[in-house]
């Protein structure tokens, strides 16, 4: 049996990837813990490197969540939206009224 058939290719391809994805986290992420509903642990990058090597390890591995930081209260949460910036409406809100009480 040709040994590039099947499964084989596909987990050796994946054993590789795997190491070379390590190689380029290592000592370049920090652990983030996001207390929400989840209670998720979260890798933050470092490095413009370490964030491509994290997308492409949550692409392959079909992580498809990414949180991101509120653009008001900096709390880690995942858009329903491409273009979503609040994590809430009320955070929305109260980033509204602070913007009008700025320009007051």
């Amino acid at each position: 049996a040709d040994p590039h058939v099947g499964g084989n290719s596909i987990v050796a391809a994946r054993e590789v990837l795997s190491s070379l994805i390590m190689r380029g986290l290592d000592g370049n992420t920090m652990p983030f813990v996001s207390w929400n509903e989840d209670d998720d642990l979260w890798y933050m990058p470092r490095t413009l490197h370490a964030a491509i090597y994290l997308h492409l390890w949550r692409d392959l591995s079909n992580q498809k969540r990414l949180q991101v930081p509120c653009q008001h209260c900096n709390q880690f949460y995942t858009p329903t939206r491409s273009s979503q910036k609040y994590c809430s409406t009320q955070c929305k809100q109260n980033a509204y009224t602070a913007r009008k009480r700025a320009r007051a």
